[in-house]
């Protein structure tokens, strides 16, 4: 992927987003990000993302993680406090009713 002002851009030919350019962009760039919106299906081709890993890698450089699921809901298995998101987004017309949600994670100290 061509990365261009912390954004990823396809390269020709590619159709799916690399979790590797993604944990890359953490690595090194991580300690300037305070926030990360992952989808949890990318839109566009169905390609669901390792959102566990994702979270992760962006907490481990002190990131707040939320996903959006509004494509996932009704779609595949979602695993919100195993994943350890910080906060999570989605609607469900396509799948019941016209709704919309937030969802946050809650952590005692």
């Amino acid at each position: 992927m061509e990365k261009n002002n912390n954004f990823l851009r396809y390269l020709k030919g590619e159709h799916l987003l690399r979790e590797e350019d993604i944990l890359e962009i953490l690595e090194k760039e991580g300690d300037q990000v305070m926030v990360a919106l992952f989808p949890a299906i990318q839109y566009y081709t169905g390609q669901l993302l390792d959102i566990k890993k994702l979270t992760k890698a962006a907490q481990d450089k002190g990131i707040v993680v939320g996903v959006d699921l509004a494509h996932a809901v009704g779609n595949v298995p979602i695993y919100l406090h195993s994943w350890n998101v910080d906060f999570a987004a989605w609607c469900t017309y396509k799948v019941s009713h016209i709704y919309s949600y937030i969802w946050y994670h809650s952590i005692s100290t």
